[in-house]
């Protein structure tokens, strides 16, 4: 677990390793921690808001946050051939609830399918 602040401190190669440790703890597959470790930009500012969220409510939609950011981005049209992808949202939540303790439990999540398949096959 780590702050938000430490997290702002590290170099987008030290979030990426980081990142990469958290999604292994996670669950996540190589494809997953490839989607996350190359959008950490992208994870910075989803748990930016998410902090500034947890303040004033225990519960909230990861997808309202990425639904903002893509709003955002579209305003700013900093990278036109860059689009957020629907599929990174659980990822984003998951992650950023593990790495930052101040958002535990922010967010609905499903378990993880590899988790799913263990239970049913050990």
């Amino acid at each position: 677990m780590t702050t938000l602040d430490y997290w702002k401190m590290l170099s987008l190669e030290q979030q990426s390793k980081l990142a990469a440790k958290y999604c292994f703890d996670c669950g996540f597959n190589e494809s997953e921690t490839l989607n996350i470790t190359d959008n950490i930009k992208l994870l910075t500012k989803f748990s930016e808001d998410a902090h500034i969220i947890a303040k004033k409510c225990n519960h909230y939609a990861a997808r309202t946050i990425i639904e903002v950011l893509r709003h955002n981005d579209m305003i700013a049209d900093n990278d036109p051939d860059y689009k957020i992808n629907n599929n990174i949202a659980p990822f984003l939540a998951k992650i950023s609830m593990l790495m930052f303790p101040a958002l535990n439990a922010l967010f609905s999540t499903r378990v993880h399918a590899s988790k799913v398949l263990d239970t049913l096959h050990p």
